[in-house]
């Protein structure tokens, strides 16, 4: 968990687009899960929340409301920032 966006993207962007059609099965390491829809919840829950983390400089709060995200024009400062985008776009389509 301490490093769901790396290790969901790493696994993730090796997967087909076929394969992002189907549920997804998750498995947090050294631990069983109750119920794969808490477990597979968790993790949407946790992964859509680390995108935002400024670590990755990928998203800023709007200056205008301070309840919204922008893209951060600096998150170009990230060498994978084209393919986190990606993968994000495709998480909330998914979720």
């Amino acid at each position: 968990r301490d490093h769901i966006f790396e290790d969901s993207y790493r696994e993730l962007s090796r997967r087909s687009l076929e394969d992002w059609k189907h549920r997804f099965y998750i498995v947090f390491d050294d631990e069983e899960g109750p119920d794969a829809d808490d477990i597979l919840h968790e993790w949407y829950s946790l992964l859509l929340r680390s995108m935002f983390d400024p670590v990755y400089a990928l998203f800023m709060i709007n200056p205008d409301d301070g309840s919204t995200y922008l893209p951060n024009p600096l998150s170009h400062c990230n060498v994978n920032h084209s393919q986190y985008f990606k993968f994000i776009g495709r998480t909330i389509a998914k979720a």
